[in-house]
């Protein structure tokens, strides 16, 4: 291969590595901070259940006083069948009795409703409480492993723009400044292998003469849509990349 060739081909490899490196380093703060939603959600949806659960326990108190209430009544209008003088007043009492009864019979109903209810919700929180432990600790671990790998990543930038310093250092200028103008148009792409006539970047197919030269690798050639530096491996080493 062409040693100009050569060069920029090992740059492109660098800048990709670099590249990826800083991708990484950039998004561990994004996934912190979605851990840290993700913790928080759960959080206040416990606090909403909490405060749902206290609500329904209300209401059974609510409901618990108005049976005992119409309990009581129950048992003042069954004494008041005993005291009665005519029949009107019997049957009114019989009415006032079988009203009261079907009263008793919702109250009670909604009385179960709401002791499944809290079951449901002290279930729930049961469950929510878990989880919150469980990501609590995914959280704190993640921030652990996302310091550690902050400075291994940082170390591994600095090593390659070091390295990247000294290729770019034995590039001829003008060659130089139209990689890098390259890779400011392809996304911080300016090489490209050739496999089976087309581009790997833009997957444009190339004319045959230059697919020729490129597998030759003996000059500096450039895709004429998307301006990467073209370069060619064999099939087995491009099984291996």
């Amino acid at each position: 291969m062409n040693e100009t060739l050569f060069l920029i081909v090992s740059l492109g490899e660098i800048d990709t590595r670099i590249d990826t490196a800083r991708k990484e380093l950039e998004n561990l703060p994004l996934q912190i901070s979605k851990k840290f939603n993700e913790l928080k959600a759960l959080q206040e949806e416990l606090e909403d259940i909490k405060t749902r659960l206290e609500e329904t326990k209300r209401q059974r108190i609510r409901k618990e006083r108005n049976l005992e209430e119409t309990q009581s009544l129950l048992n003042k209008y069954q004494k008041q069948l005993f005291e009665v003088k005519t029949n009107e007043e019997y049957t009114a009492i019989l009415k006032e009795i079988d009203n009261t009864r079907n009263d008793i019979s919702v109250l009670e109903d909604e009385v179960i409703m709401l002791l499944e209810e809290i079951d449901n919700y002290e279930e729930s929180i049961k469950k929510l409480e878990g989880s919150i432990e469980s990501k609590r600790r995914d959280v704190n671990a993640f921030r652990d492993f996302s310091k550690q790998r902050e400075n291994e990543l940082k170390k591994t930038i600095d090593e390659l723009t070091i390295e990247r310093e000294r290729l770019a250092g034995r590039i001829d200028k003008m060659i130089l400044s139209r990689y890098e103008r390259t890779r400011e148009h392809n996304q911080g792409r300016a090489t490209a292998i050739v496999v089976d006539g087309v581009c790997q970047n833009c997957f444009v197919n190339l004319p045959p003469q230059l697919v020729n030269r490129v597998i030759l690798g003996e000059t500096v050639e450039r895709c004429p849509n998307c301006a990467c530096y073209l370069y060619h491996k064999d099939d087995e080493e491009h099984k291996d990349e």
